[in-house]
């Protein structure tokens, strides 16, 4: 990992405390070989609320309603949460708890971004299960979700 991979980008850290109005998250996780970054405050919920700090969206659902492709409300997933919802849909861990998930990306936009995306949200469930945040083992549980959950939404 190189040196500027061990300090979160400041803009995360600031949206962080404005959105979220804690001194610091509970988690900071970050994909290796990608730029994007993730501060997380876990909620205490069953549910997953995924922000996106440079874009304004935000999202949330939990694990079964992820496997429907639906939010917390039965609205219809959007399509940059895709990748996240799909790997945490398809991932087999014992703890998946509720988090405040707030993402910062320099990742280009369209497929390699959402793709980007499904790895956080792969890294995220690998940090809270004392996983290794390795690139493979990440990159392989995005592309289960585009095989498995993107495409196959039809």
């Amino acid at each position: 990992m190189t040196e500027e991979r061990n300090d979160p980008p400041v803009r995360l850290l600031v949206q962080y405390q404005s959105l979220c109005a804690h001194d610091a998250p509970d988690l900071l996780v970050c994909v290796p070989g990608r730029d994007i970054w993730a501060a997380v405050r876990f909620n205490g919920a069953a549910f997953v609320k995924l922000i996106d700090a440079d874009a304004g969206r935000q999202v949330r659902f939990t694990i079964r309603s992820a496997v429907r492709r639906e939010t917390l409300l039965h609205r219809p997933l959007p399509r940059w949460a895709l990748y996240a919802a799909g790997v945490t849909a398809l991932i087999d861990l014992p703890a998946l708890p509720g988090a405040e998930i707030l993402v910062c990306s320099d990742e280009p936009g369209g497929p390699r971004g959402d793709h980007a995306l499904g790895m956080l949200m792969a890294a995220y469930w690998h940090a809270v299960n004392d996983l290794p945040l390795e690139e493979t083992p990440l990159f392989h549980l995005a592309e289960r979700a585009r095989r498995d959950y993107v495409e196959s939404a039809g």
